[in-house]
């Protein structure tokens, strides 16, 4: 888990850039992905810290594609979020 100097320098970094990016990895998703995913399954879950702050990222910054993978499943979210487990996604 990043603490608070690290999420300050990882939205700096992203405003530096012109908060734009193609792609973004992580091991968790932001909360928005995450209920929607647990909506999914039939149940609901807490977001955490961690998801809170990916969630001012995926809120503050365009970006194609978003992966994360710490739901051991493979899962298309929305148009842009998906979890992965075992799965190859092709990134062009």
């Amino acid at each position: 888990m990043p603490d608070n100097e690290q999420m300050s320098e990882g939205l700096e970094n992203l405003a530096s850039h012109g908060n734009r990016v193609n792609y973004i990895v992580t091991h968790d998703g932001p909360t928005g992905s995450v209920k929607k995913l647990a909506q999914m399954r039939g149940f609901d879950i807490a977001p955490d810290k961690l998801n809170e702050y990916l969630e001012q990222i995926r809120t503050s910054v365009t970006y194609d594609a978003w992966v994360f993978g710490h739901h051991h499943l493979n899962r298309r979210i929305t148009d842009k979020d998906t979890v992965l487990y075992d799965q190859v996604l092709r990134l062009v």
